[in-house]
């Protein structure tokens, strides 16, 4: 099951830790796995000017036998107004439209600077203003640098036999790892809890997957913790191909946000001596989620 999620995790909720997790449940010897992914997103989250986000996910992970886990650190890049922020599972709104309006100041004839940087006058970065209503940030900000270390660790179990239902449990920590005054995290820790189950067997492989995270409280504001999800399937297209679509819903991460659903689908090439490659592209479906996200990534498992 962790290997039908690869091309959902590539996209975080895509956003998640873009890992490509090795399939817990089916090596009985250690396995080591190495995978490196690139995403780029594009939306409003509510206001008229987009923000884009690229990410660079590293992941290290390892399983034996049933157990599994992984490390994954992204290098983030993020262009906006003040209204986003990365969490534990990807981009994070902080305000709705109209809050975010007087937040992000991203009105008509607004544009940003030829650099793509601060512009003149302002110092401030895409996460400065988060919570803070009173404040006009009119210019396009855009940092960079190292965003939040994430670990997850669990244990995957069939039901019925080794041809029966896939159950996954894991928990996971966000560290705060990332700069909370550029914006790129939120400065606080969060934890995760998780569970997946699946039938991977035949063609069709549906899975669900449901979850809860503690998140912690910036310095400026607060923010709710969250049950999250997603439901979809596994098509098998060939030996070496397999196509993803799945539905991914989380709670709003603050009352003046907007609750996150997105669609996803992705491609997975197998290419054999344990290099896999995916492609995978997600549309939102409100405005706490991008417009659109494109991804690419490839693992090598040792």
């Amino acid at each position: 099951m962790r290997r039908m999620r690869t091309g959902l995790a590539a996209l975080a909720v895509a956003w998640l830790v873009s890992s490509v997790p090795v399939g817990a449940a089916e090596t009985k010897e250690g396995l080591l796995g190495l995978s490196v992914s690139y995403t780029h997103s594009s939306g409003t989250y509510g206001l008229e000017n987009d923000t884009r986000i690229d990410l660079i996910p590293l992941t290290v992970d390892y399983a034996r036998g049933p157990w599994f886990a992984s490390l994954s650190i992204p290098s983030v890049r993020l262009s906006g107004f003040g209204n986003v922020t990365m969490g534990a599972d990807g981009p994070i709104q902080i305000n709705s439209a109209a809050v975010g309006a007087m937040v992000g100041g991203a009105g008509a004839g607004t544009s940003a600077p030829p650099s793509g940087g601060n512009g003149p006058g302002s110092n401030s970065s895409p996460g400065s203003n988060m919570g803070t209503a009173t404040t006009c940030q009119q210019q396009r900000s855009t940092v960079s640098g190292l965003g939040d270390l994430s670990a997850e660790a669990g244990y995957g179990f069939f039901t019925f036999g080794d041809s029966g239902v896939l159950v996954e449990i894991s928990g996971r920590i966000k560290f705060p790892t990332a700069d909370e005054d550029k914006g790129l995290g939120t400065g606080k820790a969060d934890y995760s809890a998780q569970a997946a189950v699946s039938l991977p067997a035949g063609r069709f492989q549906p899975f669900v997957q449901l979850g809860y995270t503690i998140t912690g409280d910036t310095s400026l504001m607060t923010l709710n913790d969250v049950p999250y999800g997603s439901l979809g399937a596994t098509l098998i297209l060939g030996k070496y191909l397999d196509a993803t679509g799945a539905y991914s819903f989380r709670q709003k991460i603050t009352d003046t946000a907007d609750d996150f659903h997105e669609t996803s689908l992705s491609l997975e090439w197998r290419m054999g001596r344990g290099w896999r490659t995916w492609a995978a592209f997600a549309a939102g479906l409100s405005n706490a989620a991008p417009d659109w996200t494109s991804g690419i990534g490839l693992s090598r498992s040792f």
